[in-house]
């Protein structure tokens, strides 16, 4: 399919006509699971780390790796695509940055994507410390033409960080990497803030700054001289910023028992910093495995699979996998059931197993684990950020993997991914194959469980409760200058009805309509609560409002903060009270659905 190509776009399903298998066994899945070789992973990762170790936007590598994961997936017949789209891209290439005063010296560096290129002669500036690099770090402080010093490890994200940089006057930004200082490694990176490929408004939202990244040891030794007095600096840092075409791979399993047309997505970024094995080849190798071991079993699904390795996440945040939510946009809207994303799988000595979800698919990934590992595992909420672009879709959404214990990441300097992560370090060494393995078993079960049983395994009572627990938050954070009477109680009695209909569905036309029912409520609520644009608006990537407990009304903290006289109070309250008015269609509606599915009468 053409990315530039008009009109309504499908995710294209093979035209078999085999009858639908009816009974699944139940006891399939142990077979499946005994069929996962760690022998064929590593035969990707091997090959991904000797012929494409540098997928980077534009370069060789990277087309050979998207060809290489549409051969394989052809190899175990699914109907595999190799898309091209444009994107607005970055290369970071030249960078120098040298102490000039009170001594003199070179400090490794690489150049960010997205910067503001500095000239070939450089640029000179004051160093100025800013620790975590948060706006409260820049109170009373002129850093205007100055050149800022901030840690990696804490507070906001990196894009965050140069922006606010950039809104005090600074011209350059030097990130000083997490870890150990012994590791000496020097982390790449880009500072770009928008989520996708920016509108004609959203393209302002890129920092004007430049920006280089150091190692922890680089970093040091620069604080302990700013600790005596000033310190001057030469820096080159230049990269392309520049529209053109990238290549993505997906590829779809299709079921002959499928007959609502619905499929699962299954997804991880391929674009990597060189070479990029636990980031993200890891989660490319076990995609790959899960495609073939799945579509030798598919007569045990009831849904379809559609794999996709994503382009531009590292430089471009997320540009392949959000524009395919625009490209697909309506196939999506009517079929897809949810997103699980695969990224940084078998870390090297981590030990914890922790799984990130919106709140209808808590209870679902935490009987998974609990089956295959043992234990009663953690559940995270998922909020809007890395690889999902589906939220405003309103797509159920969860991401898990071994984490690091808090004793190791404090003894790496806060290294929360390994002290390799983002830098040349990060090779085949650092994917622990027990780890591998415990996790492709999890995401198996996932899988399983999410394509065989008629009724999707989705519950909407925690939601309910989330939100109950957000808007008590909220309302607290508002002090009295806003009033959030949102009818949760009506959804919550709802959702509690549909949890009970769901155990007494036996018709296969009861099963078809509560099944819609769950979809239509997935996308009426994540919008809503989890979001700031919506639906249809575009979040920056890792703003403060996407932490908060309602990002939609997150500007509540800002009003109680405001004279309920001045103009901006005003101008806040109209547009609180609108996004207050969103919330309430949405558990407005949603309680209006279950009702008309389950013909309950419920408190208006």
């Amino acid at each position: 399919m053409s990315g530039d190509r008009s009109g309504s776009a499908t995710i294209r399903r093979s035209s078999g006509s085999q009858q639908p298998v009816i009974d699944i066994e139940a006891t399939a899945l142990p077979g499946i699971l005994a069929d996962f070789s760690l022998k064929n992973v590593w035969g990707h990762l091997k090959w991904l780390s000797d012929n494409a170790p540098a997928r980077l936007p534009g370069s060789d590598d990277q087309d050979r790796a998207a060809e290489y994961f549409v051969d394989q997936l052809e190899r175990y017949d699914l109907s595999a695509q190799l898309e091209w789209f444009t994107a607005y891209s970055s290369v970071p290439s030249r960078a120098q940055f040298t102490v000039t005063g009170p001594e003199q010296f070179d400090v490794p560096c690489e150049a960010f994507g997205y910067i503001t290129s500095t000239p070939d002669t450089g640029m000179e500036a004051d160093l100025i410390h800013v620790g975590i690099g948060s706006e409260s770090e820049y109170v009373g402080r002129n850093v205007h033409g100055a050149a800022v010093l901030v840690e990696m490890a804490s507070g906001p994200s990196r894009s965050e960080k140069a922006f606010i940089a950039a809104q005090h006057g600074a011209k350059a930004i030097v990130f000083v990497n997490w870890g150990d200082p012994k590791f000496k490694t020097v982390p790449f990176g880009t500072i770009k803030y928008v989520t996708g490929n920016p509108t004609r408004s959203m393209l302002e939202g890129i920092p004007q700054i430049a920006a280089v990244g150091i190692s922890r040891a680089s970093g040091d030794r620069l604080i302990g001289l700013l600790g005596h007095g000033g310190v001057g600096v030469r820096i080159v840092a230049q990269a392309t910023r520049n529209w053109g075409p990238l290549p993505q791979a997906w590829g779809r399993l299709t079921s002959p028992n499928n007959l609502s047309g619905d499929f699962l997505i299954v997804g991880g970024h391929f674009d990597a910093w060189e070479p990029g094995m636990t980031d993200n080849a890891s989660g490319n190798a076990l995609m790959l495995e899960l495609a073939r071991i799945f579509a030798a079993n598919r007569d045990s699904l009831l849904r379809d699979i559609v794999f996709c390795f994503w382009n531009g996440h590292e430089i471009g945040h997320c540009e392949g996998a959000t524009w395919f939510a625009d490209r697909y946009w309506d196939d999506l809207d009517a079929n897809a059931v949810a997103y699980f994303n695969v990224d940084s799988v078998g870390i090297a000595q981590s030990a914890v197993y922790r799984a990130n979800s919106t709140p209808e698919l808590a209870a679902f990934h935490r009987a998974v684990e609990q089956q295959i590992l043992g234990v009663e595992t953690e559940h995270g909420h998922l909020r809007r950020g890395n690889e999902y672009p589906f939220y405003g879709l309103g797509l159920p959404a969860l991401e898990g993997h071994f984490h690091l214990s808090q004793e190791q990441i404090d003894e790496w300097g806060g290294a929360r991914k390994g002290w390799w992560w983002h830098t040349r370090d990060d090779t085949i060494d650092k994917i622990d194959r027990d780890r591998f393995r415990d996790t492709a078993m999890i995401y198996a079960r996932y899988i399983w469980e999410m394509c065989t049983p008629r009724v999707l395994p989705m519950d909407f009572v925690p939601v309910a409760e989330r939100i109950a627990e957000s808007i008590t938050e909220m309302q607290t954070r508002a002090a009295g200058r806003f009033e959030l009477d949102l009818p949760v109680h009506s959804f919550a009695s709802s959702a509690n009805a549909l949890s009970e209909y769901k155990h007494h569905v036996r018709e296969a036309r009861d099963v078809e309509r509560l099944n819609r029912t769950l979809k239509r409520l997935s996308r009426l609520i994540l919008p809503a609560f989890e979001t700031v644009g919506g639906r249809h608006g575009p979040d920056y990537l890792s703003i403060e409002e996407l932490n908060s407990p309602i990002p939609a009304i997150h500007a509540l903290q800002e009003l109680r903060k405001t004279p309920p006289d001045a103009e901006k109070a005003h101008l806040m309250y109209t547009e609180l009270l609108r996004r207050r008015n969103r919330l309430s269609d949405a558990l407005r509606w949603g309680t209006q659905e279950i009702q008309e599915l389950t013909g309950a009468s419920l408190e208006p």
